[in-house]
């Protein structure tokens, strides 16, 4: 501290301890340097986190807040009042080796900020090298065994996207003042829409288990915690993947890779895309619906393609929400059938919204064949 002033941070907190150290200033007084972490020096007492936040130390701080700032306004959360864990901010950083302890991570602040935590956000790099790093992978697995909600926000292109498994808050809200109709899984889609296609594509690919560390005892270390006791990487590795298909697959990318982890997922998906696009995915590709548990299908929809829906559904019997928006598509009495008759297999069909606003070829008999 210049001149030997000394900083003092009191607390209203009597159990929190607070770290200092005294060192001798320029001064003829000596003075006391508070030593904690910036948390520690920022809250006058100990706070639970809203969200824990994962990321790997190398993006520029502005981008980092940039990322904040979007899942805020995509979760509609105030900014004034949700609290986040950052590893950076909330450890002592000058006396890391003793937070971090050496119990392993089952005892690090990491594993028991995660479980206070309601979610976690996943701050995604231009390189992706947030799912190269063993700690950050840690995390992930953490997160999926928790079966807490991940959501990862990048802020690429100078713009921020948030990407996650469902509609946020925000996308129901604009979906809530559609006049048209059109289903929150559609303005999911269409916000998410810029989230980078490199990193969906590194996403899709993800292998926790080949992460590294800088120190390689943490490596092993950690590697031995998650295959001895949480159930190893693959929960973890298939959270990512899924992510970035079911993205991949709003944008009618739907190629054999993202069919693959879709299906492969160890638990139900749900999937909105374009009629042309499932049209490919279930003739060329494959895709089945026996572990879909909501479809929507936008635009475009004619006779032929949704003939395919109907063929398709015939296989979702765990389908609880179906949506097909055919706003000014060809589709006639022909295709309006074909989804009829699909209709009766559905048993576990909860919620139904069709839409054929300025449809010429659907009529009233059309509607007597969907019914």
């Amino acid at each position: 501290v210049p001149g030997g002033v000394a900083y003092r941070k009191d607390t209203e907190d009597e159990s929190t301890a607070r770290r200092w150290r005294y060192v001798r200033g320029t001064a003829k007084h000596s003075s006391g340097k508070f030593t904690g972490s910036l948390a520690e020096m920022l809250c006058s007492k100990q706070r639970v986190p809203h969200w824990f936040v994962s990321h790997w130390w190398g993006e520029a701080v502005l981008d980092f807040v940039m990322c904040l700032e979007e899942h805020c306004g995509t979760f509609e959360l105030s900014p004034d009042e949700v609290l986040y864990w950052v590893c950076a901010y909330a450890n002592n950083q000058t006396r890391i080796a003793h937070e971090l302890g050496t119990e392993g991570p089952l005892n690090s602040p990491f594993f028991k900020a995660l479980g206070l935590a309601q979610g976690a956000v996943l701050v995604m790099d231009s390189g992706a090298e947030v799912v190269r790093r063993m700690w950050c992978g840690f995390e992930n697995v953490v997160i999926a065994s928790q079966g807490k909600p991940l959501v990862l926000v990048t802020s690429l292109r100078w713009k921020a996207t948030a990407l996650a498994a469902d509609p946020t808050p925000a996308d129901i809200a604009k979906a809530k003042r559609s006049y048209i109709g059109f289903p929150a899984q559609q303005f999911h889609a269409a916000r998410q829409s810029d989230f980078p296609g490199e990193s969906l594509q590194a996403m899709l690919v993800t292998k926790l288990e080949n992460a590294e560390t800088a120190l390689p005892e943490d490596r092993r270390m950690i590697s031995h915690t998650v295959q001895e006791v949480l159930g190893g990487f693959g929960a973890a590795n298939r959270q990512m993947r899924i992510l970035a298909a079911k993205n991949l697959a709003a944008r009618g990318s739907l190629r054999e890779t993202v069919i693959r982890a879709l299906q492969n997922g160890d638990r139900f998906f749900t999937l909105s895309c374009g009629a042309e696009a499932f049209e490919e995915a279930a003739e060329k590709f494959g895709l089945r619906l026996s572990r879909c548990e909501s479809l929507a299908v936008t635009q475009g929809l004619d006779d032929v393609k949704a003939a395919c829906i109907g063929d398709a559904l015939a296989d979702a019997g765990q389908l609880i929400t179906l949506q097909i928006i055919a706003v000014d598509s060809p589709i006639g009495i022909v295709g309006a059938f074909a989804i009829g008759e699909a209709l009766w297999s559905l048993a576990e069909l909860r919620k139904l919204l069709l839409n054929f606003a300025l449809c010429s070829g659907v009529g009233d008999d059309s509607v007597v064949a969907i019914a």
